[in-house]
């Protein structure tokens, strides 16, 4: 082989190189990630819909996931023959559980002085731009059927305790999730759990009153919302992932998966830093370049 030739074969395999490291260090992008009512957390492909277990939280009757702005991953559950389960800081690298309190109402709050006791679980999480925490209860042992009045509260993610701020207007909302524009979504599977509901609905954060935006729901039983980086809201439920329209509500399968009960959805951070494209430049030239000088080192 002569050295031109082996010039160019050098030249050809450091472009080679550089190609694959851009896409690689390219296509570094956020996870999503979801917990099951077991307490199970898994690794969500948006693409595909398929479920990879990470590991348990250590905690069952798990309802909810929400991220901060700092990447922590917080969730929450119980219900009425669990009232106690605490809320949850996730890893999501291993999916271990760390209890950061029981979730209470605040000192002075209405529900303080009330019957608390009829806290039926925290139906949806969700931070706002400003990692203010929001969350749905069902304050269901008020019914027979233990399915009663969703309230928004927010919640004290040192301590768990929430402070009311008002009833939905709904007794069915699984899932909550904040757009890019702050506004606060969530999904109604209606009052008994099973028959249709008001689907896709925005919540108003003053009030805790919520609005349908669609008026003719699919009837999917929709347990967690979430928005990814790119702005899609997804939705789970019973192991099938959708996509939703949040102008319209409607939804499109993504994948009819096995049956895993996700609960709750998060995006967290995944992968090393994406570099500059003048870093994969640099990188790229100085490969070439060092190639060609090996070469002539040895023609």
């Amino acid at each position: 082989m002569t050295g031109k030739t082996t010039l160019k074969h050098r030249l050809i395999v450091a472009g080679l190189v550089f190609v694959g490291l851009s896409f690689v260090l390219g296509s570094a992008q956020a996870d999503t990630i979801g917990i099951d009512w077991s307490g199970m957390v898994w690794q969500i492909d948006e693409v595909t819909g398929l479920h990879t277990s990470i590991g348990p939280s250590g905690w069952s009757s798990q309802n909810a996931m929400a991220v901060d702005s700092a990447g922590t991953v917080y969730s929450a559950g119980g219900s009425a023959f669990d009232p106690a389960a605490p809320m949850l800081t996730i890893d999501p690298i291993t999916g271990a559980g760390t209890p950061v309190g029981a979730i209470a109402p605040a000192p002075g709050d209405p529900f303080a002085v009330g019957n608390w006791g009829a806290f039926n679980g925290v139906r949806g999480l969700a931070f706002d731009a400003s990692d203010t925490l929001y969350a749905v209860i069902d304050m269901g042992a008020y019914e027979a059927n233990l399915i009663g009045y969703d309230y928004l509260f927010t919640i004290d993610v040192n301590t768990g305790l929430a402070t009311s701020i008002g009833w939905t207007g709904l007794r069915g909302i699984q899932g909550l999730a904040f757009a890019p524009d702050d506004t606060l979504y969530g999904w109604d599977v209606s009052h008994t759990g099973f028959d249709v509901g008001q689907g896709l609905v925005t919540i108003d954060r003053l009030t805790g009153a919520a609005s349908p935006v669609n008026s003719d729901p699919s009837g999917a039983p929709i347990q967690a919302l979430n928005f990814a980086e790119d702005g899609t809201l997804y939705g789970a439920a019973i192991g099938d992932l959708y996509t939703i329209n949040p102008l319209t509500g409607v939804l499109a399968l993504v994948n009819d998966g096995p049956y895993v009960d996700i609960r709750g959805l998060a995006t967290v951070p995944g992968g090393p830093p994406v570099p500059e494209p003048a870093t994969l430049t640099l990188l790229g030239l100085g490969m070439v370049g060092l190639a060609v000088r090996r070469a002539r080192k040895q023609s």
